[in-house]
């Protein structure tokens, strides 16, 4: 009679989870079916949000169904989200690890300006997730870049310095007003409450 570890043993053998990924991988789960079920999703969910089409749930299905179907059909499509996604997952890391150490230094007071903060970061490390993987096509490669890449960043580093001279500087009731938006009348917003103050 087989016992119970021998019959585990037999089953995680016959049982890997890194075969399954490749027989995943060579049947085109990650090529066609989950990039498509990605587009189907995004544009559903805008269709039924916006109830552009009106509220028929079977409309939108058929016509995100349709749309997800022909943009996989380029080869293009499952390339590029095979290239921004793992991007997107470092990326993401990135800013897990920002929110966790700027968790150390927030309080009731600087929360609105780390606020900003965080989501200048989000862009900043979004705008390097693009240039990575425009990057992967060989964007940066092209006559065009190689012809204009100084004028571009010479661009891009003057609105970058022009932006912050151009903000006005806020009152204290501006701020006053800012901090009640996110904290309320007593205080605790919900960030303080998730954190349990």
């Amino acid at each position: 009679m087989i016992d119970a570890v021998s019959l585990s043993g037999l089953f995680l053998q016959t049982l890997s989870l890194r075969e399954i990924y490749f027989q995943w991988e060579s049947a085109g789960v990650f090529d066609f079916f989950l990039p498509a079920l990605l587009i189907f999703a995004v544009i559903f969910g805008a269709l039924s949000s916006t109830k552009v089409l009106g509220n028929h749930r079977g409309i939108n299905a058929i016509i995100a169904l349709a749309i997800a179907v022909l943009a996989i059909r380029v080869p293009t499509v499952s390339e590029f989200f095979s290239t921004i996604f793992p991007s997107f997952g470092i990326g993401l890391a990135i800013v897990l690890v920002i929110v966790i150490v700027m968790g150390m230094f927030v309080t009731k007071g600087n929360f609105p300006e780390f606020a900003n903060t965080l989501m200048w970061g989000g862009l900043g490390v979004g705008a390097i997730i693009a240039v990575i993987t425009l990057n992967q096509y060989d964007w940066f490669g092209s006559i065009w870049w190689q012809d204009n890449w100084v004028t571009v960043l010479f661009i891009l580093i003057l609105v970058l310095l022009i932006m912050p001279m151009l903000q006005k500087e806020k009152t204290e009731a501006e701020k006053a007003a800012r901090r009640k938006e996110h904290f309320g009348d007593d205080g605790k917003g919900k960030f303080m409450v998730l954190r349990g103050e």
